[in-house]
């Protein structure tokens, strides 16, 4: 019978957990240090790993940085799906304040990662083409989006891409320049201006209307007339 040591036996730990513990760590080191600041050292800190096990998940920093954009990546497309931005369940202006909603609560969950990446985008091309990635999967999916929209009636557009591109960069601009803000700007009002700007600028109209008009309680197939009083009026040359 073998003897007990006395020593307490440690847990055999999965690949995995020991590499979401490292990449939880990193998230709570980067809202407290910038990314120029962050080190090895007080990344491992906030673990109950070893200095050392820190090489046996990542490469390095970059690495490190780049993974949790990758994580973050998932989060965003998933959330995009989840909220059937494509394939509704809900009314089109129902979908489209849970659609928003979800990406402010999200940014907020993030922003430290967020912001690393942002400042690491301005040095690193590696972390540009990351970010850059980022913005054209979430384009891509509002430019079907808005593209199936105008397949219905509901809305108008020359180029659904390019409104999509335009909403994505001030979406992204406007959460991290909110978020930076003391006190931070409430998340209700954050979801309303942005709600604002995406229903007047798909459907031309307000978002009071888009809700009168397409809640998960009205007909949401109505397609907009050309003379639809409650349309915002364009603006003349």
């Amino acid at each position: 019978m073998a003897r007990d040591s006395g020593k307490r036996q440690r847990r055999r730990r999965a690949p995995q957990d020991g590499r979401d513990e490292i990449l939880q760590a990193a998230a709570v080191a980067l809202s407290e240090y910038e990314w120029r600041e962050l080190t090895v050292a007080r990344v491992m800190a906030r673990t109950t790993l070893a200095r050392s096990s820190f090489y046996r998940y990542f490469d390095g920093l970059v690495d490190l940085l780049l993974q949790l954009a990758a994580d973050l990546q998932e989060h965003l497309l998933h959330r995009a799906d989840r909220e059937q931005w494509q394939k509704r369940t809900g009314g089109v202006y129902d979908s489209a304040r849970a659609a928003l909603a979800g990406f402010v609560v999200l940014h907020e969950r993030h922003a430290p990662i967020i912001k690393a990446l942002l400042e690491a985008s301005y040095h690193e091309p590696v972390f540009a083409q990351a970010r850059s990635a980022m913005e054209d999967e979430f384009t891509e999916s509002t430019a079907t989006w808005i593209a199936d929209e105008m397949a219905s009636g509901r809305a108008e557009c020359s180029d659904p891409r390019l409104l999509a591109s335009a909403l994505t960069a001030m979406t992204e601009a406007s959460l991290v320049r909110w978020g930076a803000q003391k006190p931070p700007v409430d998340r209700e009002a954050r979801i309303e201006t942005l709600l604002r700007i995406w229903i007047g600028a798909i459907y031309g109209l307000t978002s009071q209307d888009a809700a009168a008009r397409w809640s998960s309680a009205k007909d949401e197939h109505v397609p907009l007339a050309e003379s639809d009083p409650t349309r915002l009026a364009k603006p003349t040359d």
